[in-house]
């Protein structure tokens, strides 16, 4: 008879490295070690929280802020700086956070790659017209290229709803 794993259990097939026995990767309580029936051999272990020190770590050696709804990982002791952030909604959270940390003041926006975070510069658009879809060239004449990863960016549909966004966040801003 087979069965089926239960919802949201891992069934990824291994073979354990000790005796070659096939068998389902069991599911393993934080902290716990997961090991063959058969010789004993450590199949997997997972810890309770892995990525919480590289995080940790990686903000304060560059010196950023921590943004988290974690409130474990902004007790570390690593951790100089870090904002739990209360909202599940991207949108929220964008908003509270502008507010908290006063952020109109510094918003930038259209001045990033959305990719790689590199500086955008406007560039003459016969240089870049077969890299634009033609429909798109025949609408817009502003063109910008990432100075990190070579993306082109234009003023799209998108642009205005974003600036609708900004707008009712930051009154005052200018875009």
């Amino acid at each position: 008879m087979a069965s089926t794993p239960a919802r949201g259990a891992r069934s990824e097939v291994i073979a354990c490295p000790g005796c070659d026995l096939r068998q389902r990767l069991p599911s393993t309580p934080p902290g716990a070690w997961a090991r063959c029936p058969r010789c004993g051999e450590v199949l997997a272990s997972t810890t309770r929280h892995p990525f919480d020190r590289p995080l940790a770590r990686l903000a304060a050696a560059e010196q950023r802020i921590l943004l988290t709804r974690d409130r474990q990982l902004l007790m570390r002791q690593e951790v100089k700086h870090g904002c739990y952030v209360g909202s599940s909604s991207a949108r929220d959270q964008i908003e509270e956070l502008v507010r908290r940390l006063d952020l109109c003041a510094e918003i930038a926006p259209f001045t990033r790659c959305t990719v790689c975070n590199g500086s955008l510069a406007g560039v003459d658009p016969a240089s870049v017209e077969s890299a634009i879809p033609p429909a798109v060239y025949r609408r817009h004449r502003d063109y910008w290229r990432c100075q990190g990863c070579g993306r082109l960016y234009w003023k799209g549909s998108h642009w205005a709803a974003m600036c609708r966004q900004i707008e009712s966040m930051c009154p005052c801003a200018s875009i």
